[in-house]
């Protein structure tokens, strides 16, 4: 299976109170663009781009990489991403 090549958009990293209990939540999450893909049909029609947001393990994730750099990224057993590695 191809690599989906994204454009990185940017980020939001944070923590928040969480109301019933008052536990102290931390997130993290990216943003990307990347070609609209599937299979078209009679009931299906696409096309552009799509805007999607990542969750990430930790923000030093995307430290390093600039808003709209092409990047591939790879994801932990439960969907977050791990590293971004930038397409030349």
């Amino acid at each position: 299976m191809e690599q989906t090549v994204y454009t990185f958009c940017g980020y939001v990293y944070g923590s928040f109170t969480a109301e019933k209990t008052g536990e102290l939540i931390n997130y993290c999450n990216m943003y990307v663009i990347s070609p609209i893909s599937g299979r078209e049909s009679d009931d299906r029609h696409f096309g552009g781009y799509q805007a999607e947001k990542f969750k990430c393990v930790s923000p030093d994730v995307f430290k390093d990489i600039e808003p709209q750099s092409k990047v591939n990224l790879y994801f932990d057993q439960r969907g977050r991403v791990t590293f971004v590695q930038i397409v030349k």
